[in-house]
């Protein structure tokens, strides 16, 4: 071995002690023992009273004040809409009833106004035209209805997971 594998082999010898030494020697001296107590309380009343005072301080405007007082408000809508369990329903069967042939209705999306419906794996939205054929008509979380554009008749796509 030459010198300087020698060199290398030396440095991480002490590099190896050194962590160890710091690893299982020293954090007994660096950090007494911690009594697990839970959350502290009166700390994150404290934090929530120096937020207050702070927000009473700053100068706000109408549209910030409005916001700050929605945000503490329950939402009158869940975001997250569970949808109904449709295990018991089978896909093939509800399509044929409806008339959607090979249309998949798999997502439901609701920002605002705004309803989309993903299917086949695209998304739409009301009045738009699927690659199929047809126009969405209407958009809920438990179907889609859809107007034919040969016939004109509207039928029904169950959502499917």
């Amino acid at each position: 071995m030459g010198t300087r594998e020698k060199i290398l082999v030396g440095l991480m010898v002490l590099a190896v002690l050194y962590g160890a030494f710091e690893l299982f020697i020293t954090p007994s001296a660096k950090e007494p023992a911690r009594e697990n107590k839970g959350p502290d309380i009166e700390a994150a009343r404290s934090m929530a009273e120096k937020i207050d005072s702070r927000i009473e301080q700053a100068e706000l405007t109408d549209v910030q004040k409005d916001i700050l007082k929605r945000a503490g408000r329950p939402w009158q809508r869940d975001p997250f809409y569970v949808l109904p369990d449709q295990e018991s329903v089978s896909t093939k069967s509800a399509e044929s009833k409806s008339g959607s042939g090979n249309l998949r209705y798999t997502g439901y999306l609701e920002v605002g106004n705004t309803r989309m419906a993903i299917i086949n794996g695209a998304e739409y939205r009301i009045g738009e035209r699927l690659e199929q054929g047809g126009v969405v008509k209407r958009i809920a979380p438990e179907q889609v209805i859809i107007e034919s554009a040969n016939t004109g008749k509207r039928f029904s796509v169950p959502y499917s997971e």
